[in-house]
């Protein structure tokens, strides 16, 4: 498929899949109600789904989600409505986001064969220098140290059970909800006993949602022939505990906490089992929500400009009170809405699974 096809297929995507109507929030822009540095000195806790369409989750119009978790940041926070990723794959769409830069310049175009190399600046780095404790606790294989994102977090937490390890379909190497969590709220309850005092960097990663569909609410009756939201609706559950961790320490109103979402998954559309060989907008489009109850009074809605993944590292940094550093993506805290921005998309499953051409978007 051709360059052009590409683009034309995903314009035709993004205004017309079956993408559902976003519930109510009140229209606005992000610039209008978060200043830059208005978050000095907050903590940051980034929180990214895995393999989750934006309209799977209840905030976004599923009326048969169980998302109660992900909907409640949303009504504290700035939802955006038009959000997208630039590579519908785990370990290049994370190295998107952390870096802000697209796929062609931070060099990660695919899972397992490209590594994040020290010259790019990673949002961890960015926090760290500014005296930030950092920890990042992912629950897949795909973002194993080796490839790269370690670089910036004290504590890089990647343990996907090496016992179980199966060496056949490395995808599915990962530990659940309950398990990630586990890890991260230990961290936090240490940080707590021991007195820190610095402002933290948490960046927790649910697996859960990609295939194989295995949860524990799989075999529950009202999630019957619905396994994908029974994975989704098991890991807000445990996102809920970390949430009241926060809560619990009294962290929450000065804590900024990112709910994202790295890439869709197809699940049968145009052909496609899974995600990754396409750039259709059941893959492209992710959720992406900025809650925190001391910043927003309610719940808003950003619908009338389209961003990336790639401004999340830029907007936080600028909503810290730091300088961005250069990147593709914008602070979404100083710019205006532009009809004409465009966002890059790219993916090289493609030529590397079949031999066939990348797709650009």
């Amino acid at each position: 498929m051709s360059a052009i096809l590409a683009a034309a297929v995903l314009a035709s995507a993004i205004g017309a899949a079956g993408c559902r109507e976003g519930r109510s929030g009140q229209e606005t822009d992000l610039a209008k109600i978060l200043k830059p540095g208005a978050a000095s000195g907050f903590n940051v806790v980034l929180v990214v789904f895995d393999t989750t369409r934006q309209d799977a989750l209840g905030c976004y119009g599923y009326a048969h989600a169980e998302t109660p978790t992900i909907d409640s940041l949303a009504a504290r926070g700035v939802r955006f409505g038009h959000a997208v990723t630039s590579v519908p794959l785990t370990l290049p769409s994370h190295a998107a986001l952390l870096t802000g830069l697209y796929p062609p310049r931070n060099g990660v175009r695919n899972n397992g064969t490209y590594k994040l190399t020290s010259d790019h600046g990673t949002l961890a780095e960015s926090l760290k220098r500014h005296g930030y404790d950092t920890a990042a606790f992912v629950s897949s294989f795909v973002l194993e140290r080796r490839f790269g994102l370690a670089q910036g977090f004290d504590v890089y937490d990647d343990d996907v059970n090496r016992s179980k390890f199966d060496e056949s379909c490395l995808d599915c190497n990962e530990r659940s909800a309950e398990a990630v969590t586990n890890a991260a709220v230990s961290w936090l309850r240490q940080r707590k006993n021991d007195g820190s005092n610095k402002p933290f960097f948490l960046w927790v990663h649910y697996y859960d949602p990609h295939t194989p569909f295995d949860s524990p609410f799989v075999k529950l009756p009202r999630f019957e022939g619905r396994p994908y939201d029974a994975e989704i609706a098991y890991a807000d559950l445990h996102l809920k505990r970390l949430v009241e961790e926060i809560d619990a320490g009294g962290l929450r109103d000065r804590t900024l906490i990112v709910f994202a979402t790295d890439h869709g998954e197809a699940l049968g559309e145009h052909g496609e089992p899974n995600h990754g060989m396409f750039l259709y907008g059941c893959t492209t489009r992710v959720a992406l929500v900025f809650s925190c109850p001391a910043l927003f009074d309610k719940g808003y809605l950003v619908s009338n400009r389209v961003v990336g993944l790639v401004d999340v590292k830029p907007t936080l940094e600028d909503s810290l009170g730091f300088e961005p550093a250069a990147c593709d993506g914008a602070s979404l805290v100083r710019t205006a809405p532009d009809s004409k921005r465009a966002i890059y998309m790219e993916t090289m499953v493609p030529l590397y699974t079949a031999g066939w051409s990348p797709l650009y978007a």
